[in-house]
């Protein structure tokens, strides 16, 4: 990764690259506090962070790969590092205005170049070590949601009541980190909400119930959704739009193969649900988005996103859905990851996709 990047630089006549944003530090270092840069020129790597971090970065960083510098003044030790640099790229996405502008102030005789996505490309393809931490998160999951079966309460329980039971599970007793967002619980009408947030409305019984979770197994994240329908008698509407739903996600997992862009494997979902008079009305989100260290990183599975050619080992979410506005929504998410050497889908995920009754 380093020496990609360090040629990088070469090749395009810069002498440095300032690296800010901290999943794409995770990425480079293994680092995962909250305050940190790498600055790489053509003749070093540098990790740069505070003294709050100075026992915890010279635990956790190689030296081989990079020299540990701890600031006290921070201008003064980002004038010392950038001495030999004349052209320094920066990640477009994340240097701010505000931070470009103290920098040309101080360095005036350094041109600032921005990139665009140059490391989020290499995370994009993930390791064998990365795709299997992200399958441990997805059997964690599993084991998450399988015990809260158990513990719902319908017309007693609120969904905010159930989010907050399924985080205390996972973290008392799986030991996650944290969850990989804040979990998703909607019961009824309010499972039409892509991403409502859960609320003091109680469980309905007789009702669909959306749940949509992920955790963190050592840096590393999955998505996951499945409905659950609450009480014996299940409504005919909602039985036969789940099986469209659960159906499109079928052929989008037997169809995705390495060559695809990102925007005909959408295609395939958005084809096979309009089929049936589901439109953009009714499936108005990505069908999906690369997970990893980030929940939702690049590249998307989208009409609007930027083009991406499946190249095999990429890791991301399947999720289509159907919304009906004030009667229910139905989303099945797994997360799977595109086998380079069998050139299909293989299902990380590891929990039914039939309808859950309880």
């Amino acid at each position: 990764m380093l020496s990609y990047l360090r040629n990088y630089l070469i090749e395009n006549g810069f002498d440095g690259f300032f690296i800010t944003n901290l999943s794409n530090i995770k990425y480079l270092s293994n680092f995962s506090g909250s305050s940190a840069q790498i600055l790489i020129t053509k003749e070093k790597n540098y990790f740069i962070t505070d003294f709050r971090y100075k026992i915890y970065a010279n635990e956790k960083i190689d030296k081989t790969n990079y020299e540990v510098i701890i600031y006290n003044d921070y201008f003064n030790t980002m004038e010392e590092l950038l001495k030999p640099v004349k052209k320094l790229a920066v990640e477009g996405k994340y240097f701010t205005i505000s931070a470009l502008n103290s920098f040309k102030e101080k360095f005036k005789d350094i041109e600032f170049i921005p990139t665009n996505n140059i490391i989020e490309n290499l995370r994009a393809v993930k390791s064998y070590e990365e795709i299997n931490k992200i399958k441990k998160a997805c059997y964690i999951a599993k084991n998450v949601f399988e015990e809260i079966l158990n513990i719902i309460e319908p017309e007693k329980m609120t969904e905010k009541d159930l989010a907050i039971e399924m985080e205390y599970i996972a973290k008392k007793k799986y030991n996650v980190e944290k969850m990989a967002f804040e979990t998703i619980v909607l019961t009824s009408y309010r499972s039409a909400m892509p991403h409502g947030r859960p609320s003091n409305q109680k469980i309905l019984n007789n009702n669909p119930l959306l749940i949509d979770f992920g955790v963190v197994y050592e840096g590393y994240c999955c998505d996951i959704t499945r409905m659950i329908w609450v009480g014996s008698n299940i409504n005919k509407k909602f039985l036969e739009i789940y099986e469209i739903v659960n159906r499109t996600l079928e052929l989008v997992q037997e169809r995705t193969k390495i060559g695809l862009k990102n925007k005909e494997v959408d295609s395939i979902a958005r084809d096979y649900l309009r089929s049936f008079g589901y439109d953009e009305n009714y499936f108005g989100h990505a069908l999906g988005h690369s997970i990893g260290i980030d929940v939702h990183a690049m590249p998307a599975l989208s009409q609007k996103a930027d083009e991406w050619i499946l190249q095999g080992n990429e890791v991301f979410t399947i999720e289509p859905g159907v919304y009906i506005e004030n009667e229910f929504g139905i989303r099945i998410e797994d997360t799977v990851y595109l086998d380079k050497e069998k050139n299909g889908i293989i299902n990380l995920t590891n929990i039914t996709r039939e309808i859950i009754k309880i």
